[in-house]
C-alpha cells in the first residue's frame, strides 16, 4: 500500500521472524595507523583497575555459578591490561610497545619482523580473551563477558588481517585490518569497559527532550534518530536484537501515532513493537509493525484513538537481518499537546541568592555578579583549557522557582567573542535542563537573554559556562526572573 508516495507497512498480525545477523557498516573511516583511535569515547580508561569497578547491574538476572565475582573482577582487570599491552589505550590513543613494533615492522617490509611483531600482539589478546572465558559462566557480568570477548574477536580478526596484508605487500588488505579493528572498538569498547547501560547512550536534545537506547555504536549516536536529517542515524552496532531506543517528551503529551524511518544495510523481514509510557509507568504497545522492509522506507501508524498521557515512545526492534538503527523517528502530537513554559514573572529571584563558580580573579568573585551592581563582575581570568574555556559560574536561588527569563549584562570587550551555556537544575536532582547559548561578538555592557524552561520544571540552580576569546569574558550581573513556586 502506498501513501502519499511513500510504502507504508502497516500492522500484521503474522507470527515474530525469529533470527537475524548483525549487518556490517557500509563505510568506517580508516585510522591513519595500525591501531584506530576512536576519539568519541567519553571517559578515560586510565589503568587496568578503571574496569575493577563497573557495575554489573545491567546484565542479565543473576543465575546458580560457581564463578565468585571477585574471580570475575579479576578477568576484568587481566583483560584491560592485555588490551592495553596489545594496543594501547584506545580511549587516549596512546600506542603500546607491541603495537608500536608491529607498527614499525609494517613500514619495514621485513617479514619476519611483521609474524613476530604480529605474534606478540596477538598473544596479548589471546591471554585477555581467554581470561574472559574463564569466567564468563558468571551470570551477573554475562553480558559484561559477551562485550569483552566480541572485543578481542574484532580486533584479532583485525590484526590478523593488517599481518596478512603486510605480508602480502597488499595496501588495501592492511586497510582493511585496521577497519576491522576500528569496528571492534566502536561497537564494544565501552560497553565492555562500563557494563551495556544506557546510560552510556543517554542524550538531551536541544528542543528538551530526552533520547535514550540499549546500545549504539559510537560513530552513530541516538542523537542521529531525531535530528531531522534522512541521511543521519542511530545505530546499535553489531548488538543482537531485541534493541531499543526511546524518547521521552518530558511532558505528559496526547500523540496521535508514529513515524519510523528504516536504516537497514540488509533488507528482509522484520519486526518492530512500538510502545509508550506515562509518567507514572505504565507501559502499553502502540502498534507492531512486521514484514519486509527496505533501508529508507516511512513505517507510519496513526492510533485508532488519541492516546493521553504518554511521555515516553520506546521502539523495540525484536528481529531484523540488518544492524538495528533508525534514520529517524516522529511522535505525532494531537493539536494542543505542546509543552508549556513557565507562567510569566518578574520578580527578582536573585534575592536571597548565592553565586559559586571557578575560577575567579582576585577582586572579581562570582558573588559579585548577583550584588546588583553593575560596575562590579566576576571575572574568570585567562583561558584555562583548549577551546578557549572559562569557567562556569552558578546561582542558587533561596526557593524553587518557575523561571521565565534569565539575563546575562556581559563585561566582555568589544568585538570578543564569546559563548554562555545557560542551564537550569531542578531541586528534585535528576539532569539539567538546557535553556540556551548565546553570544557571539559581544560588547561590554550588552545584555543577553533566554526564557525559561519548556516544559515548566521548578528550578532552583541556574549555571552558565563560559567559552572566549581573550581577553577574559566577565559577568557584570545576572538577573533570574519569574515567582517562587507553588
Amino acid at each position: 500500500m502506498r501513501t502519499g508516495g511513500r510504502q507504508l507497512l502497516v500492522l500484521s498480525v503474522a507470527a515474530a521472524v525469529a533470527g537475524c545477523t548483525g549487518g556490517t557498516p557500509s563505510s568506517m573511516p580508516p585510522s591513519p595507523s595500525a591501531f584506530p583511535s576512536p576519539s568519541a569515547f567519553a571517559s578515560p580508561m586510565s589503568s587496568p583497575t578503571a574496569v575493577a569497578t563497573l557495575s554489573a547491574s545491567a546484565a542479565p538476572t543473576p543465575g546458580p555459578t560457581t564463578v565468585s565475582e571477585a574471580a570475575f573482577r579479576a578477568a576484568l582487570e587481566s583483560a584491560t591490561a592485555e588490551l592495553m599491552a596489545a594496543i594501547g589505550n584506545p580511549d587516549t590513543g596512546s600506542s603500546s610497545d607491541a603495537s608500536s613494533a608491529f607498527d614499525a615492522a609494517l613500514k619495514s617490509g621485513g617479514a619476519a619482523a611483521i609474524s613476530s611483531t604480529a605474534n606478540v600482539v596477538l598473544g596479548h589478546l589471546s591471554t585477555g580473551r581467554a581470561a574472559i572465558a574463564g569466567v564468563s559462566a558468571y551470570q551477573p557480568g554475562a553480558a559484561i563477558s559477551y562485550e569483552w570477548d566480541m572485543l578481542f574477536a574484532g580486533i584479532t580478526a583485525g590484526v590478523t588481517a593488517i599481518r596478512d596484508g603486510g605480508l602480502a605487500g597488499d595496501p588495501a588488505a592492511v586497510e582493511a585490518g585496521r577497519t576491522r579493528m576500528q569496528v571492534a572498538l566502536l561497537d564494544h569498547f565501552w560497553p565492555a569497559v562500563r557494563g551495556p547501560s544506557p546510560e552510556l547512550t543517554r542524550t538531551y536534545l536541544p528542543d528538551g527532550r530526552t533520547a535514550t537506547a540499549s546500545r549504539m555504536r559510537w560513530s552513530t549516536p541516538v542523537s542521529g534518530a531525531f535530528d531531522g536529517s534522512t541521511t543521519s542515524a542511530w545505530t546499535a552496532g553489531d548488538g543482537l536484537p531485541p534493541q531499543w531506543i526511546e524518547i521521552d517528551l518530558g511532558f505528559a503529551a496526547t500523540i496521535t501515532g508514529v513515524r519510523l524511518l528504516t536504516f537497514q544495510d540488509v533488507p528482509g523481514a522484520t519486526d518492530h513493537r512500538v510502545t509508550v509510557r506515562s509518567a507514572t509507568g505504565t507501559e502499553r504497545e502502540l502498534v507492531r509493525f512486521t514484514g519486509s522492509t527496505t533501508d529508507g522506507q516511512w513505517l507510519e501508524s496513526g492510533a485508532p484513538a488519541p492516546v493521553a498521557d504518554v511521555q515516553v515512545v520506546r521502539v523495540s526492534t525484536l528481529a531484523t537481518p540488518s544492524m538495528i538503527g533508525w534514520r529517524e523517528i516522529e511522535v505525532l502530537l494531537a493539536p494542543g499537546s505542546t509543552p508549556s513554559a513557565c507562567p510569566t514573572g518578574s520578580d527578582d529571584l536573585t534575592v536571597g541568592a548565592t553565586a559559586t563558580g571557578e575560577p575567579a580573579l582576585p577582586g572579581h568573585q562570582p558573588a559579585l555578579a548577583i550584588d546588583g551592581q553593575a560596575s562590579t563582575a566576576w571575572d574568570p581570568g585567562e583561558a584555562r583549557g583548549p577551546g578557549n574555556v572559562r569557567g562556569w559560574i552558578s546561582v542558587t536561588l533561596a526557593h524553587d522557582a518557575l523561571v521565565s527569563e534569565v539575563l546575562v549584562l556581559l563585561g566582555e570587550p568589544a568585538g570578543g567573542t564569546a559563548e554562555y551555556d545557560i542551564t537550569g537544575w531542578p531541586s528534585t536532582g535528576g539532569r539539567s535542563v538546557e535553556l540556551g547559548k548565546v553570544g557571539g561578538t559581544t560588547r561590554d555592557g550588552q545584555w543577553l537573554s533566554v526564557a525559561g524552561p519548556t516544559p515548566c520544571v521548578a528550578l532552583r540552580s541556574i549555571n552558565i559556562g563560559v567559552v572566549s576569546e581573550s581577553p577574559a569574558a566577565a559577568v557584570r550581573e545576572i538577573q533570574v526572573l519569574g515567582s517562587v513556586a507553588p
